[in-house]
């Protein structure tokens, strides 16, 4: 029983951390729909690797309204952090 318990608070730990970032997800939606894609997996489907970067250097460019939570701690990582997590090497 106590095996359950535990795994059961890691999954409730791992569906707080996708809540929190609920709103970067939608925020970054929006954002990909206001450039022309229905979806998100429309978006990192894109095959034309110049529009692909051009968007997400637009992106970039704009100031997040939501911050991204560490999956760990579920705190909150800054704005720089969040940029360098997401960006591309």
């Amino acid at each position: 029983m106590t095996d359950f318990v535990i795994e059961n608070l890691r999954l409730k730990e791992l569906l707080l951390v996708v809540e929190k970032n609920k709103p970067f997800y939608l925020e970054f939606q929006n954002f990909s729909k206001a450039e022309g894609y229905p979806d998100i997996i429309s978006f990192v489907s894109e095959t034309d690797e110049k529009k692909f970067l051009r968007i997400t250097t637009k992106y970039f460019a704009t100031p997040f309204d939501n911050p991204i939570y560490d999956g760990i701690e579920g705190s909150p990582f800054s704005e720089p952090q969040t940029r360098r997590l997401l960006t591309f090497p």
